[in-house]
């Protein structure tokens, strides 16, 4: 998964923009990746996120016990609809949905930080059992409380971002913004997906191993600068709303991204 290339074959040490501070090059790339996002997940375009399909009932796994041990109550019951992330090879992306999930996570973190035992329930998971954690476990039990498990690339790049943004949120001496952690969430998330499309364009020979290496360089301080730009909310963000906040941050950014694309 994700692209095991050589330090060295390309691109500037520092991770900024291509040679002379031009995007050009990037913006082309991300029209590809834009354009592959939203020809499979057609939601990115809307407004707003459709509450239905971001509901808790629709993102968590199913299961009949809750990660942790003990028995599952409330929305971490037996869930309608089969997994909630993308895990055959013939499955359709679901961005704004894996967005929402990984927000939940993070939430779950939050959560756990305030002492805030009803929305944990709500994700199948117990305060009293992950404060008796560690933050290695912790972090690994909301993961799989709200995540479950998936073998596609996809799945992986979503666990690989959630899993940065929740040990932030676990380890820092004080919670750290929410807005802050948000932002970062989507900056890894889409870059991780990014990398997906790379790697493919990759075996397609669209791209060589050097440009491949380049790009991946490049590519996480753009969706920074893109992701900055973009307006969030004042004040706190509850951790319950963090699922919708992510879901909404990750289609705006890709429409910013794309949006750029097509003005250069």
């Amino acid at each position: 998964m994700l692209l095991d290339l050589p330090a060295d074959a390309g691109g500037s040490s520092d991770g900024g923009g291509v040679a002379g501070g031009d995007d050009s090059e990037l913006d082309a790339l991300w029209s590809s990746i834009g354009d592959a996002l939203v020809g499979e997940d057609p939601s990115l375009g809307d407004a707003q996120p459709d509450a239905g399909a971001i509901s808790l009932g629709r993102l968590l796994p199913q299961r009949g016990s809750f990660a942790g041990g003990g028995a599952a109550t409330g929305a971490s019951a037996a869930r309608p609809g089969g997994p909630a992330g993308r895990t055959g090879a013939g499955s359709k992306r679901q961005v704004v949905r894996s967005a929402a999930r990984g927000g939940a996570a993070v939430g779950a973190g939050y959560a756990l930080r305030q002492g805030d035992a009803e929305s944990l329930a709500e994700l199948g998971l117990d305060l009293d059992r992950l404060r008796s954690m560690g933050p290695v476990r912790q972090c690994a039990a909301i993961l799989d409380a709200v995540l479950g498990e998936g073998g596609h690339p996809d799945e992986y790049a979503l666990r690989k971002a959630s899993t940065e943004s929740l040990k932030e949120v676990l380890l820092a001496e004080t919670p750290p913004d929410e807005r802050e952690v948000l932002r970062g969430f989507v900056v890894n998330y889409i870059f991780e997906l990014s990398l997906v499309e790379l790697q493919a364009q990759l075996n397609a020979g669209a791209i060589d191993p050097r440009e491949a290496a380049q790009r991946e360089k490049q590519i996480r301080r753009y969706l920074g600068r893109r992701v900055a730009t973009i307006g969030l909310t004042d004040g706190r963000i509850e951790s319950k709303d963090l699922r919708e906040a992510s879901a909404r941050l990750t289609a705006e950014t890709i429409r910013v991204l794309r949006a750029g694309s097509e003005t250069k």
